[in-house]
């Protein structure tokens, strides 16, 4: 019985790994962020939650990634945007970053 639930067990644990471990691929060049953003829910199955008058406001952007997780991507397509991303279960929250105290006032206009 003891080998039966270890084993039991085991799966299981592999299992909750393989869910919070998703790997995405994606290939674009000088696309929108929505774009890149629908994919990353395609593949990965997490919802995305951001507002369109703040996407659309972000430069176009070219990636390419392949099997690297979910985390991975973002940090990627969100690098020199004036957005980062929070993300709580199966949800992707993408959201303004808050200008610090002490930063120059004309880099975030």
């Amino acid at each position: 019985m003891k080998p039966t639930c270890a084993l039991l067990l085991l799966a299981l644990l592999e299992v909750s790994a393989t869910a919070i471990a998703q790997k995405v691929s994606i290939k674009q060049r000088n696309a929108t962020l929505k774009v890149v953003l629908e994919e990353i829910r395609k593949q990965s199955g997490y919802e995305i939650l951001y507002e369109a008058e703040l996407i659309k406001q972000v430069r176009n952007i070219s990636i390419t990634v392949k099997k690297v997780s979910v985390d991975e991507t973002l940090k990627k397509c969100l690098e020199n945007q004036p957005l980062t991303y929070v993300i709580k279960n199966k949800t992707i929250t993408i959201i303004p970053i808050r200008p610090t105290q002490n930063a120059p006032g004309h880099l975030y206009k």
